[in-house]
């Protein structure tokens, strides 16, 4: 179940992140975001390209014995959730954002821009490492 956690609340009550426990729907769901894969063109994406397949087609070894991820898991992340800046938006924002990349968000109770959770190219530091 994905839920919302603060990351540090004495640092910066502003700074969130979208996550499940262990971690891995947040970074995927930045990775889906640099990649410029949202909740409404993922069906669309080009899986001759290996890192559109091995993100939307693999479980890339995440999961465990007891709590396994089907090969499509990101899918469903993206059907139900959206990229990261689509779950920011619905969740602190007007909800109007197409989740592509370079979107303004508006309407926002805490602002994305300017904060930590900024994807990088924007100067914050919401980093998705290469998935393998």
């Amino acid at each position: 179940m994905i839920k919302l956690s603060n990351l540090d609340r004495k640092q910066n009550q502003r700074d969130f992140t979208v996550t499940n426990p262990e971690g891995n729907h947040a970074i995927c769901a930045g990775l889906t975001e640099e990649m410029n894969v949202t909740s409404t063109n993922y069906m669309n994406a080009d899986m001759t390209n290996t890192a559109y397949d091995r993100l939307l087609n693999k479980n890339l070894g995440l999961g465990t014995e007891t709590n396994p991820l089907s090969a499509t898991w990101m899918q469903e992340v993206l059907k139900h959730v959206g990229n990261y800046q689509e779950a920011y938006d619905n969740s602190f924002c007007d909800g109007t954002s197409n989740g592509e990349r370079g979107n303004t968000l508006s309407g926002c109770l805490t602002p994305r821009a300017g904060t930590n959770n900024a994807p990088y190219w924007e100067g914050g530091l919401q980093y998705a490492p290469p998935m393998r």
